[in-house]
């Protein structure tokens, strides 16, 4: 099966569509693996855009965060999902800790519960108003592994919709690109 990033807007690279919590696109990134993002500096949490997920399926995600002048301590992950009833559920979350000028990689990974319809994450407990906070390059992706970053403008990669505001998938040929196959000695 081929890999896929099922959330869309990861890294901000059209606007700040889906990053609640404050976010500002910002572009020119160092040390992600992606220079486009969401900067926030006000607020007490940041919350990426929502991937389309299958109840009963087991997802990771992750997220990329640094935190611009100070350590942030006793934040929390929650990995959350919309659902088609009852409304939004959050069931697995991770303690973390953030050091300052430092990027991190945040990760957790679940099952979706019944009725699921999509996933995203939430960070908690960091106090924006005190530092700029960036958080770029989401992966929601099925599975329970923990993948290396990638996206519709990866190498080997494809935007399902629009660019930069649609879920990815790897093996995808590009518009525009085409391949040749050739049967026989």
């Amino acid at each position: 099966m081929a890999r896929q990033n099922l959330c869309v807007n990861p890294a901000c690279g059209a606007d700040a569509t889906g990053w609640l919590g404050g976010a500002a696109p910002v572009t020119g990134l160092s040390g992600f693996p992606v220079t486009t993002g969401a900067r926030y500096t006000s607020g007490t949490f940041q919350q990426t855009p929502t991937g389309a997920v299958t109840a009963g399926v087991t997802y990771t995600a992750s997220v990329y965060v640094r935190v611009a002048s100070l350590g942030d301590a006793g934040n929390t992950l929650y990995f959350g999902f919309t659902r088609s009833a009852g409304g939004d559920v959050f069931p697995f979350t991770v303690g973390f800790d953030l050091l300052a000028d430092t990027v991190t990689r945040l990760d957790i990974s679940g099952v979706a519960p019944a009725l699921a319809t999509g996933a995203y994450l939430v960070l908690d407990g960091t106090n924006a108003s005190v530092s700029t906070i960036d958080v770029t390059a989401c992966l929601i992706e099925p599975g329970a592994t923990l993948n290396a970053y990638a996206d519709g403008d990866t190498a080997g990669w494809a935007w399902q919709g629009v660019a930069d505001l649609s879920a990815s998938m790897a093996g995808v040929i590009p518009d525009g690109l085409s391949v040749s196959i050739t049967f026989g000695a």
